[in-house]
């Protein structure tokens, strides 16, 4: 039926795809948009920045390779330790995922139908093992955090929660 490519380094490809999902599908539940969206507003690019960063970290402290995603090495495009670096990954973050800016979150989806979202299984997830291997991870932390009240019905999806992510 089609080929099948045996992962040696099944770890760092869930990572991968753990990546995407903490940092867009997070942001699009949190403000009530679209991947593209999250993507172009300069704020909210901040914190999808700071999603990114944190997985890779949390991953390069406990000690996974993250795996490309579609051809792309996402570690060698988005990650950043110093000024430069982190400006280039800033204005790569839209291009990157422009095939997928018209996508909204299945969390986003979720609370607009009233249920309960896999935020605990996703952004959850890097900062439970961000604790393990001693690596902070308040965006993720804070996504979280908005996506719980969000569920309670204390908040809803938009670009006010930005407020909650301090600078």
């Amino acid at each position: 039926m089609g080929t099948v490519e045996v992962e040696e380094n099944f770890l760092g490809t869930r990572w991968s795809k753990l990546l995407i999902n903490a940092a867009f599908s997070g942001m699009s539940a949190v403000l009530g948009c679209t991947f593209g969206e999250a993507a172009g507003n300069r704020r909210s690019r901040c914190v999808v920045q700071a999603l990114i960063k944190e997985c890779i970290d949390v991953c390069a402290k406990g000690g996974i390779r993250i795996e490309p995603v579609q051809g792309k090495d996402i570690v060698k495009l988005l990650d950043y330790h110093n000024a430069v670096k982190k400006a280039i990954a800033f204005l790569i973050i839209p291009i990157a995922i422009r095939k997928h800016a018209k996508l909204k979150a299945s969390m986003l989806q979720d609370l607009e139908k009233g249920k309960l979202t896999e935020v605990d299984a996703i952004n959850g997830a890097v900062s439970a093992y961000g604790r393990k291997v001693h690596c902070p991870t308040p965006a993720n932390d804070c996504v979280v955090e908005i996506i719980h009240r969000i569920e309670r019905g204390e908040l809803k999806p938009c670009f006010d929660n930005l407020k909650f992510f301090g600078k």
